[in-house]
């Protein structure tokens, strides 16, 4: 039988941080039309003008490819965190997409205090080493 009082808290914080990454890549890249008006609405909204720029002059103009990628990294982050495959790479990842919320809702507390909460978990989940077990980067990578 197997005992689920015997797993790491971490890894069940990976688990749902990947949950979490599987559902807003896959919602993104179902519904890209939605996540471009939130693009745009960045563009308006955030108060760093290089930030502004960025959007306006590089993700905007080639909106439907960059919508694309960033839920194709959210996805790919996700699938590391569930399966605890490449997981410094997966949390990666996961920051990364989440400084583009970041900077993007910046002017929204909730969900900048939200991305804020959602990058030091990654963070520990990254630097956990109980957050690789019973993930293949364990049986994978095994350094005894």
């Amino acid at each position: 039988m197997f005992d689920f009082k015997k797993i790491p808290w971490q890894v069940y914080l990976r688990i749902i941080l990947g949950l979490g990454g599987i559902g807003g890549g896959l919602y993104g890249l179902i519904d890209p039309a939605s996540q471009i008006e939130k693009m745009k609405s960045f563009a308006i909204a955030s108060p760093f003008s290089w930030y502004t720029e960025l959007i306006n002059s590089f993700f905007l103009p080639n909106a439907t490819l960059s919508i694309n990628v960033i839920n194709l990294i959210t996805l790919l982050g996700g699938i590391f965190f569930i399966l605890g495959l490449f997981i410094s790479l997966g949390g990666i990842l996961e920051i990364i997409v989440s400084f583009y919320w970041f900077f993007g809702q910046f002017s929204n507390m909730i969900h900048t205090v939200g991305v804020i909460v959602l990058i030091v978990l990654s963070l520990v989940v990254i630097f956990s080493k109980r957050s690789r077990k019973y993930g293949l980067d364990e049986k994978i990578f095994r350094t005894s």
